[in-house]
């Protein structure tokens, strides 16, 4: 939910129809973050109308790397030390 929280506040807005669209999915153990609405590869990628909402999915996934890192270790050991 980390990187969908990014992603929704990274992604460019007019009608904010893009941002409402954006959702996580757990699906064969992967977490999956996207949307279904048809121009979002184009503004994803492309932007010429706000360059720099350009790669918001990317943005949201490369800040929140070290805090879902952080997170998974965090778990691991609170679960290696309960044995």
């Amino acid at each position: 939910l980390l990187i969908q929280w990014k992603a929704v506040k990274n992604a460019p807005y007019q009608s904010w129809n893009l941002r409402r669209s954006i959702t996580t999915e757990v699906k064969n153990d992967k977490w999956l973050v996207g949307t279904n609405v048809k121009y979002a590869k184009r503004v994803h990628f492309v932007n010429k109308k706000n360059p720099n909402r350009r790669l918001y999915l990317y943005k949201a996934i490369n800040s929140s790397k070290e805090q879902i890192k952080k997170y998974f270790i965090k778990n691991i050991n609170n679960t290696l030390n309960k044995k």
